[in-house]
């Protein structure tokens, strides 16, 4: 679920799609590069008659990490189950589509297609459902995102009313499958072998 708040007075709870690979540094430090496709949504009110469709595309890379980098190699108890919560940020870009934009003012200049820079902050947790070999194999993954938007044009508007900034909330359920790479250790070979 996505929710944009710009300069449209009504937000709309919209959906939209993500798909992430990850590299795990450590257990607990996960660097992602996440692709997002969707709408964002807001609506007119009264005398204010900004609404607007954003058939929206992001790519951005972000670090996660994790609580249980702190809590040592076997914790037990809450600690255990704390061990998946956290947090992360990065940076990408968001490339706007308007598709459906009220204009009923001259003074409105409208963009309708333009690529903005996008800082996301996000909270979640990271529940291991499978292993194999004593390594998660399989996650479900619950998240928060605040992605602020570097600059105008998440709603297509650029007159004097804009808000010099605007961002987006995202919400979303995901499930993640681990590939465990293991490098073979290296036989030392000599000439008496």
């Amino acid at each position: 679920m996505a929710t944009a708040y710009t300069g449209a007075p009504v937000q709309k709870n919209t959906h939209a799609l993500y798909a992430d690979a990850g590299f795990y540094a450590t257990p607990f430090i996960n660097i992602n590069i996440e692709g997002q496709k969707g709408t964002l949504a807001g609506g007119a009110y009264k005398k204010n008659f900004k609404s607007f469709d954003n058939d929206y595309r992001a790519l951005m890379v972000n670090v996660e990490l994790q609580a249980g980098q702190f809590f040592g190699e076997q914790p037990a108890g809450l600690l255990k189950a704390a061990s998946g919560i956290y947090i992360g940020t990065g940076y990408g870009f968001l490339n706007n589509n308007i598709i459906n934009q009220n204009i009923s003012k001259p003074t409105v200049t409208d963009n309708v297609k333009n690529t903005i820079g996008v800082i996301p902050t996000k909270l979640g947790y990271e529940l291991n459902l499978l292993k194999v070999n004593e390594e998660p194999a399989l996650k479900i993954d619950f998240w928060y995102t605040f992605n602020y938007t570097v600059g105008k044009g998440l709603d297509g508007y650029y007159d004097t009313y804009s808000k010099a900034f605007n961002f987006y909330n995202y919400y979303a359920i995901g499930v993640r499958y681990a590939i465990i790479i293991r490098h073979k250790p290296i036989r030392n070979y000599n000439r008496y072998d």
